[in-house]
Protein backbone atom coordinates (compact mmCIF):
# COMPACT_ATOMS: atom_id res chain seq x y z
CA UNK A 1 0.00 0.00 0.00
CA UNK A 2 1.37 3.46 -0.67
CA UNK A 3 2.04 5.95 1.69
CA UNK A 4 -0.80 8.11 3.82
CA UNK A 5 0.92 11.25 2.52
CA UNK A 6 0.69 10.27 -1.20
CA UNK A 7 -3.39 9.53 -1.52
CA UNK A 8 -5.71 11.74 -2.66
CA UNK A 9 -8.95 12.55 -1.57
CA UNK A 10 -10.84 12.51 -5.13
CA UNK A 11 -10.33 9.51 -7.67
CA UNK A 12 -11.54 8.27 -11.12
CA UNK A 13 -12.02 4.16 -11.73
CA UNK A 14 -12.35 3.84 -15.27
CA UNK A 15 -13.09 0.31 -16.77
CA UNK A 16 -10.39 -1.15 -18.40
CA UNK A 17 -10.39 -0.80 -22.08
CA UNK A 18 -9.92 -3.55 -24.45
CA UNK A 19 -9.90 -3.49 -28.27
CA UNK A 20 -12.02 -6.71 -28.00
CA UNK A 21 -14.65 -5.77 -25.46
CA UNK A 22 -15.68 -1.99 -26.63
CA UNK A 23 -17.63 -1.99 -24.09
CA UNK A 24 -15.14 -2.62 -21.45
CA UNK A 25 -13.99 -5.40 -19.27
CA UNK A 26 -15.23 -5.96 -15.74
CA UNK A 27 -12.62 -5.56 -12.94
CA UNK A 28 -12.84 -5.39 -9.03
CA UNK A 29 -12.32 -2.33 -6.71
CA UNK A 30 -11.92 -1.85 -3.16
CA UNK A 31 -11.55 0.98 -1.25
CA UNK A 32 -10.15 0.71 2.04
CA UNK A 33 -10.76 3.95 4.82
CA UNK A 34 -7.71 5.72 6.36
CA UNK A 35 -9.57 7.65 8.49
CA UNK A 36 -12.92 6.53 10.44
CA UNK A 37 -16.11 7.66 8.87
CA UNK A 38 -15.13 7.89 5.90
CA UNK A 39 -17.56 8.77 3.39
CA UNK A 40 -18.11 7.84 -0.14
CA UNK A 41 -19.31 9.28 -3.39
CA UNK A 42 -19.76 8.01 -6.80
CA UNK A 43 -20.37 10.05 -9.59
CA UNK A 44 -22.44 8.52 -11.77
CA UNK A 45 -23.98 7.27 -8.39
CA UNK A 46 -23.75 3.57 -7.50
CA UNK A 47 -25.59 0.55 -5.90
CA UNK A 48 -22.45 0.56 -3.92
CA UNK A 49 -21.57 1.46 0.25
CA UNK A 50 -21.60 5.30 0.98
CA UNK A 51 -19.66 5.18 4.26
CA UNK A 52 -17.16 2.94 6.01
CA UNK A 53 -17.18 3.40 9.75
CA UNK A 54 -13.59 2.44 10.69
CA UNK A 55 -10.57 3.27 9.37
CA UNK A 56 -8.56 -0.06 7.57
CA UNK A 57 -12.26 -1.35 6.56
CA UNK A 58 -13.11 -1.50 3.10
CA UNK A 59 -15.54 -1.64 0.54
CA UNK A 60 -15.38 -3.73 -2.38
CA UNK A 61 -17.13 -3.74 -5.77
CA UNK A 62 -16.81 -6.39 -8.07
CA UNK A 63 -17.81 -7.20 -11.52
CA UNK A 64 -17.88 -3.18 -12.38
CA UNK A 65 -18.11 -2.56 -15.76
CA UNK A 66 -18.62 1.04 -15.64
CA UNK A 67 -16.84 4.79 -15.17
CA UNK A 68 -17.29 6.11 -12.21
Amino acid sequence: MLPLETLATRYVVATPALPELPAGREQAVRIIATEPDTELVYDPPQDLPTHIAAAGSFVEASQLGVDF
